[in-house]
């Protein structure tokens, strides 16, 4: 599901000038909704949210994946990844 986070989440136009932390939380169980917080660590812009629709089946195991693109043109993309923990409780 693609969720528009406004204009304090803007399309970097320079390799490593910004950098986001993204918290996740799906509830146990047959509840079917993902809970999400994304900040944006330069200008601690905050935007939280619930996704209840297109989600994956209860029993479906999940992994992080990354991908970046510059949207066809040949040239060099940049991924940066920090921590990564799992919790089994709400942020």
């Amino acid at each position: 599901t693609k969720i528009p986070l406004g204009v304090d989440f803007p399309k970097p136009s320079v390799d490593g000038t910004d950098l986001y932390r993204l918290r996740m939380f799906a509830p146990p169980g047959t509840t079917r909704q993902l809970r999400y917080e994304v900040t944006n660590l330069v200008n601690r812009a905050v935007v939280v949210g619930t996704v209840t629709t297109d989600l994956p089946g209860v029993t479906d195991l999940l992994v992080p994946k990354l991908y970046t693109s510059v949207g066809g043109v040949s040239a060099v993309t940049g991924v940066a990844v920090g921590p990564v923990s799992f919790q089994t409780e709400p942020y």
